[in-house]
């Protein structure tokens, strides 16, 4: 795989990549990572190496490759990142921010659009079980926080950019790939 140098093998790196290989196919034509720089990216749920569930960690791959290849990343996840991370970050409570405040009136996210968002095992179909918890014990079903994520995600992205949340897309094993056109979010067409 191409981002094998970066780091040691791994069962959610490589997933990671086939994830990117995959947004960037249908994106931009190709899977060349020279088409992420000087992209504006955003990270939702990153993971951390902080973040431990059960037997799980939740590194942040995603956010580590774009980073290495050019991209301008932004990471947020509940859990602070190590010191060695080489990409800015945020340690916020994504759950609290979508149901009270709003993605895009957090002062980090207010003037800034995102050519590509990403959130890997977080909602859909990889979510993560303590949100499926906290979202209970809330009384908010995954698929009303689902819309909410979709809608406040929306309001960040470009123009043209590309969204991924991990939501199933019902005619294949991959997730959608939502772009925002004429002010609207839709979901790629597939090639």
């Amino acid at each position: 795989m191409k981002d094998r140098e970066l780091l040691p093998y791994d069962s959610e790196l490589e997933k990671t990549e086939l994830d990117l290989d995959y947004l960037l196919r249908n994106w931009k034509g190709n899977t060349s990572r020279s088409n992420l720089k000087n992209l504006h990216v955003l990270d939702l749920a990153s993971g951390s190496e902080q973040s431990r569930y059960i037997f799980t960690t939740w590194i942040p791959y995603f956010s580590r490759i774009c980073n290495h290849h050019g991209a301008h990343v932004l990471a947020i996840d509940i859990q602070p990142q190590t010191k060695t991370e080489k990409f800015p970050w945020i340690q916020q409570d994504l759950v609290n921010v979508v149901l009270n405040r709003g993605l895009q009136n957090l002062p980090i996210l207010e003037r800034t659009r995102f050519d590509i968002i990403h959130s890997s095992n977080f909602v859909g179909m990889n979510y993560c079980p303590r949100l499926l918890s906290q979202l209970t014990y809330l009384g908010i079903s995954m698929d009303e926080f689902e819309v909410r994520l979709i809608h406040q995600s929306g309001i960040l992205l470009k123009e043209g950019g590309v969204m991924t949340l991990d939501i199933p897309n019902p005619f294949s094993s991959n997730p959608i790939l939502y772009t925002k056109t004429q002010g609207s979010i839709v979901d790629l067409k597939i090639n």
